[in-house]
């Protein structure tokens, strides 16, 4: 390894939208009255209608907002939630969820981008493992206490276990508090600002 050589790892370097680093303003309400679900950009409908199913199910009477992502097949939700139980609201492939994300007073998501956006936006997340790659993401945020993991996407009781999380969510605004606080703790947005320093550094010493 080169001599000038600076490994970059970790949540304080998580490269996001530089509006992340901005201090999150949110109402910590005793009740759930939003609740967002999304598995980032990867295609898992069954997945994703199982923890809209699940979520559905947990509460009545609240917004449910669904993010199908870019890839995402239109009308793919349609039935995987009970009628007139919620208020389900698909924004398909939107790109901009930090302001989705301040309404949400939780979250079910994927463990990639997506679970640090939320971290950053201070939002209580329930993690779905979705790729390989995203085992590191799940284990640091559970030893952190930053989110709780449900499942991998595959499980078979994935509804059971997203539908588990939610209750014991919904019941305790303490933990919601408390899992949003860590995971701004563990991801404060300002991992592009960090990277950028540092390679105007590198780049004086190379100078110099």
């Amino acid at each position: 390894m080169c001599e000038h050589t600076r490994l970059l790892l970790g949540s304080r370097y998580a490269l996001l939208d530089p509006v992340y680093g901005e201090a999150p303003v949110r109402s910590h309400r005793t009740k759930v009255e939003r609740v967002l679900v999304t598995l980032g950009a990867s295609v898992h409908t069954d997945a994703l209608r199982s923890a809209v199913a699940a979520v559905d199910a947990a509460f009545e009477g609240i917004h449910i907002g669904v993010v199908t992502g870019p890839f995402g097949a239109p009308g793919g939700m349609i039935g995987a939630a009970t009628p007139g139980r919620n208020k389900v609201i698909d924004y398909g492939g939107l790109r901009d969820l930090r302001q989705v994300m301040l309404d949400a007073d939780l979250a079910v998501t994927g463990a990639g981008v997506t679970l640090s956006e939320l971290a950053a936006t201070a939002t209580a997340a329930v993690m779905i493992q979705t790729e390989p790659n995203q085992a590191r993401n799940v284990a640091a945020f559970q030893n952190a206490g930053a989110a709780i993991f449900a499942g991998p996407a595959e499980a078979a009781d994935l509804q059971a276990r997203v539908l588990a999380t939610a209750r014991r969510l919904a019941e305790d605004a303490q933990l919601r508090a408390h899992l949003g606080a860590e995971g701004r703790r563990l991801v404060d947005g300002q991992g592009a600002r960090r990277v950028a320093k540092e390679l105007i550094s590198l780049a004086t010493a190379r100078r110099s």
